[in-house]
């Protein structure tokens, strides 16, 4: 197991070093595995962004509060854009409005499907015993279905303009999908709260929770950047302790702490540039990104930043800054990356999209990117 840098807790470490030995109990692994980590005093800088990831902003909280959708449904993606603030910022916010507000959070709803009705699926209907009364709105349910085809259609708004109630719908749905007489493929769901208008949350409690849920992210990072540049300590004797063992063994002798004469192959071999971009070319790295964000969502400028490597990572928005592809090619400079990425436009490989400017929240227009 190699760690390019140290998790962001001691916990996190012990359950990725723990695959290194895996299968030597039942001899279809190593007896003994090896575990490098490697860090020098610039590492754990993404730490920053663990803690300041680990509990919303208390705006971004009330931004979600007020925008809650009506009737109770919406995708995160459209919470999201209500509220100004990043997809995967709109689960946590909900929890803390759960937890010290007037906000339910049910299973969440059907939004987009396909649904695949065989020819014989009256048969099947009669079959499964359905009341007459539960076959007719099958049956509308179908007729509406098959105007579709093989294309996602949006349940909810067909219930809208239908004028048909939505969970009893959805229901009718799956109970035919578990009887056999259809089949739903699931393309989307949307998240599905309770929520009481007449009553405010308790937004000193909230805050008081998102201060202290960072609070513990960063007394769990600082544990683990010290057990990172730890020379003094046996390192199982370390990781022991901060699991709450009752007793501390003697040293174990094999790791870098108690054995300093451990062999490092991997000091004798140097790693080049032209290495890199070889093992990383730039092309296919773009093209990951941009399907990753599945369409135009972010300006071209901040595509770039999330490929080179922000300076700064947090002014990026949050899915870019923990992407996994953030900074992959920074080894390249941001003028090959940018040329790289105009000569896939010049030979329609990726589109630049003009995204109109929202005088409503403040937000200019930009240039976003998608693949062609």
């Amino acid at each position: 197991v190699l760690h390019l840098e140290m998790p962001q807790s001691i916990e996190d470490y012990v359950q990725e070093t723990g695959r290194a030995a895996r299968g030597a109990s039942d001899g279809t692994g190593p007896a003994i595995g090896t575990c490098v980590l490697l860090n020098t005093p610039g590492d754990c800088r993404i730490h920053k962004h663990f803690v300041k990831s680990a509990a919303p902003d208390i705006g971004v909280v009330r931004r979600v509060w007020e925008s809650l959708p009506g009737g109770g449904r919406g995708t995160q993606a459209e919470m999201a854009r209500r509220a100004g603030c990043d997809p995967d910022e709109v689960d946590p916010a909900l929890l803390y409005l759960e937890i010290h507000g007037p906000v339910r959070r049910r299973p969440d709803a059907l939004r987009r499907c396909i649904v695949t009705v065989p020819r014989d699926w009256r048969n099947r209907a009669n079959s499964a015993d359905w009341p007459p009364d539960r076959g007719s709105r099958l049956a509308g349910a179908v007729e509406e279905a098959t105007r579709f085809g093989a294309e996602p259609f949006d349940l909810q708004g067909l219930c809208r303009v239908r004028s048909w109630d939505f969970d009893e719908t959805e229901e009718l749905l799956f109970a035919a999908e578990r009887d056999e007489i259809l089949a739903v493929r699931v393309i989307e769901y949307a998240v599905a709260v309770d929520a009481d208008a007449d009553r405010e949350p308790d937004w000193d409690s909230i805050e008081r929770s998102l201060d202290r849920q960072r609070e513990r992210a960063a007394a769990r990072s600082q544990q683990a950047k010290a057990f990172a540049r730890n020379r003094r300590d046996c390192r199982r004797n370390l990781m022991l302790a901060y699991l709450g063992a009752d007793e501390v063994a003697e040293p174990c002798g094999a790791c870098d702490v108690c054995n300093p004469g451990l062999p490092r192959p991997w000091q004798d071999h140097k790693i080049t540039g032209e290495q890199i971009a070889e093992a990383v070319p730039v092309e296919p790295v773009i093209e990951a990104l941009l399907k990753d964000l599945g369409g135009a969502r972010y300006s071209k400028r901040n595509v770039l930043r999330t490929l080179t490597g922000a300076s700064s990572p947090f002014e990026l928005p949050g899915e870019l800054q923990s992407h996994r592809l953030n900074g992959c090619l920074a080894h390249c400079g941001r003028r090959q990356v940018e040329e790289a990425l105009e000569e896939m436009i010049a030979a329609g490989k990726v589109e630049e999209v003009e995204v109109a400017a929202r005088p409503d929240d403040g937000r200019a227009g930009y240039v976003s990117l998608r693949l062609a």
